[in-house]
């Protein structure tokens, strides 16, 4: 039986979750309870600490993906800009993370567009 203290408690990223394949490999970390994910205890703390050491060092396809999303927030942005998707026809959640994602890009440009600028108020 698993005990509390035998559980991974990161210090800064509190306690860990994985998810394995039927191998028995790690395939998932999370920082809380998922479906299908159980608490690292700290006989998985080497083979977790082995999964984020690969995860880092696959930086390239980290990279990638990452240059590959800012394609398709800009392709939302255009597409918003000529009317040929509504931002009110993506689903809430897919909202929240655009606006979120706006926010986080104003924010980075120095300012944040809360208002329209069509006049004084």
């Amino acid at each position: 039986m698993q005990r509390d203290s035998d559980r991974v408690n990161h210090p800064e990223m509190g306690m860990i979750f994985i998810r394995r394949d039927d191998a028995g490999q790690i395939v998932a970390v999370s920082r809380g309870p998922q479906t299908g994910f159980s608490p690292a205890s700290d006989d998985d703390a080497v083979q977790v600490e082995g999964f984020l050491l690969a995860l880092a060092t696959n930086s390239d396809f980290l990279r990638s993906d990452l240059q590959f999303i800012r394609v398709l927030d800009d392709l939302l942005e255009v597409m918003m800009e000529k009317n040929l998707l509504v931002f009110t026809d993506l689903p809430p959640e897919a909202q929240e993370k655009v606006m979120l994602r706006n926010q986080m890009r104003s924010l980075r440009r120095g300012h944040l567009d809360i208002l329209e600028e069509d006049g004084p108020l």
